[in-house]
């Protein structure tokens, strides 16, 4: 294992704001990082990152930080290549000290990457539930159930030309997603969104109706859009 790590621990390109989590010998990597030479375990610090961003940060203690800047590609990937620059290794398993066991490290793993705000509850809950349980078929099934809590579904909207797919699709994003006309095959192209459906975060696509055409393009487009409603969960 390298002396210090770094992880992302929000989905990337997903929020404002990203968070990356830093192990090892903390303290040193901050300094460096920073333009703030001292470091109390706890406090929050706004402090820049050599212009790349002002970023808020805590050392939560001798091996553990938290940094958290804008969660732009452009400043994401500076900061990759500034932690190279220190020697900071990036892992693909954020590893969490504060956990107390095995459990709430996978829990703390996948709440940081669960996209429905209905999950971070559930997940926080899982921890106690778990310890020393057995595992039932009803568990198991019910665990597969709320993964789409965690894991966003994809939902398609099917039907005819014209029986509104389109204007649902906008009215469910709240905005022109979709072109909607009188004419039928209007949509040609599967259109996709990710809205948050009352707290559950879905994958939701328009797709086109589904017709005979002797349009070439339009039955290509009706191929295509079939093929992704086989994916739907």
């Amino acid at each position: 294992m390298p002396k210090n790590t770094w992880s992302l621990l929000t989905p990337p390109n997903m929020g404002a704001i990203a968070i990356i989590q830093i192990v090892g010998d903390v303290q040193p990597v901050l300094c460096k990082l920073t333009n703030r030479s001292t470091w109390k375990h706890g406090n929050l610090y706004l402090v820049d990152i050599d212009g790349i961003d002002e970023v808020l940060a805590v050392q939560i203690d001798d091996r553990l930080a938290q940094v958290m800047p804008h969660g732009g590609v452009h400043i994401l990937r500076k900061l990759t290549e500034r932690f190279e620059e220190l020697d900071v290794v990036e892992i693909d398993e954020p590893q969490f000290p504060e956990a107390g066991d095995s459990i709430e490290a996978q829990m703390l793993a996948v709440l940081a990457v669960a996209d429905s705000p209905l999950a971070v509850e559930l997940l926080l809950s899982q921890p106690a539930k778990l310890l020393g349980a057995s595992c039932s078929q009803t568990d198991a099934t019910r665990s597969q159930t709320l993964n789409h809590l965690i894991t966003p579904p994809k939902v398609v909207l099917l039907g005819s030309p014209n029986t509104g797919k389109s204007t649902l699709m906008n009215a469910l994003t709240k905005q022109d997603t979709s072109i909607v006309h009188d004419l039928p095959g209007a949509t040609r192209d599967a259109v996709g969104a990710r809205i948050n459906c009352g707290g559950l975060v879905l994958d939701l696509f328009d797709l086109p109706g589904f017709r005979d055409s002797e349009d070439a393009i339009e039955q290509e487009a009706i191929s295509i859009a079939k093929n992704i409603a086989k994916e739907a969960t």
